[in-house]
């Protein structure tokens, strides 16, 4: 993997720094902070990146703002982090067990993870009976669910 910012590359295959196209002697240690350093810059740099910086920046503003939590935990199941959007998941709906908003995401994002009973019995507080039956029945047809 190369990270390239300025007139510096980190080649983390070779564990290289280059300096203007030419190699560079470095400690592990020294590499290993430029390496983090780059990843740093590059996650901001990515739209998900971004969007994970801000919610983490939003958390202190107002820590008891459920629907913000929510937020963060989508993103980091954008991210790929499962476990991080359970426990911020869980966390938004404790902190608002009723909110309809926090309710219907966490339940859609369930469902997307595969999680389809969980995510209706969330749903199902948010959504008219019928409602609740159609998405069963459109999973059931996409071969998602028995």
């Amino acid at each position: 993997m190369q990270y390239r910012f300025a007139s510096v590359e980190v080649d983390t295959d070779r564990h290289e720094l280059r300096v203007n196209g030419a190699a560079q002697p470095v400690e592990k240690l020294v590499f290993d902070l430029i390496v983090f350093f780059a990843l740093q810059r590059a996650m901001t740099k990515s739209p998900i990146g971004r969007a994970l910086v801000h919610a983490l920046a939003a958390m202190p503003l107002d820590p008891q703002n459920a629907y913000a939590r929510c937020w963060l935990a989508i993103v980091h199941l954008l991210r790929g982090e499962n476990d991080k959007f359970e426990a911020q998941s869980q966390l938004a709906l404790g902190l608002n067990p009723n909110d309809p908003e926090t309710l219907a995401d966490v339940g859609h994002y369930l469902a997307f993870m595969g999680e389809f009973e969980r995510g209706a019995e969330l749903k199902k507080w948010n959504a008219a009976p019928d409602d609740l039956e159609h998405i069963l029945a459109g999973l059931k047809r996409a071969g998602l669910r028995d």
